[in-house]
């Protein structure tokens, strides 16, 4: 909206604003849609690094496939169970999986694995013969440090792993 008054005010014609917010392209990282097609979404959102902006991202989609965890900033995780009816099921990585399993097993389906990998190849697997359209979203909510060195390698290395079974 702050981009569209600026235009207005530069007397940008709103064709010219709409063409350009059309090809926009966020930052990498950041609810980065990297496939889609009619039964799968998938969403790089790396840059998830604490609860809050984890929550942000499952506020916008539905039929969540999520992928959780890594180096815990927070001690609960309770309040991912207010967005339950968007969650189908949460796979939990890094060293923060059993805290966080404890927390939402009752009330969300969870599976730990030992790493984005097996989690990406077990969402594939748990989808497969779904109907609906779902979301696999890879939105940590912790630090990358106890299996990467940054929220980039990590979300790199999650590109790589969609491109090698999604043929991306």
């Amino acid at each position: 909206m702050a981009a569209y008054v600026v235009a207005r005010i530069l007397n940008i014609e709103t064709k010219d604003f709409t063409h350009v917010l059309a090809k926009f392209k966020g930052l990498p990282h950041r609810l980065e849609n990297i496939y889609q097609d009619k039964k799968l979404q998938v969403v790089n959102n790396s840059k998830a690094t604490n609860l809050y902006a984890t929550l942000k991202a499952i506020s916008n989609y539905k039929n969540i496939y999520l992928i959780l965890g890594g180096r815990a900033k927070e001690k609960s995780f309770k309040k991912i169970l207010n967005y339950n009816k968007n969650i189908t099921k949460i796979y939990l990585i890094g060293e923060s999986a059993e805290i966080i399993f404890k927390q939402l097993k009752n009330i969300i389906e969870c599976e730990k694995c030992e790493n984005i990998e097996i989690a990406i190849k077990k969402i594939l697997s748990d989808i497969k013969d779904k109907k609906n359209p779902n979301t696999l979203l890879f939105s940590p909510a912790c630090a990358s440090f106890d299996q990467f060195v940054n929220f980039e390698q990590r979300g790199n290395f999650f590109k790589k792993i969609i491109r090698k079974y999604l043929y991306v």
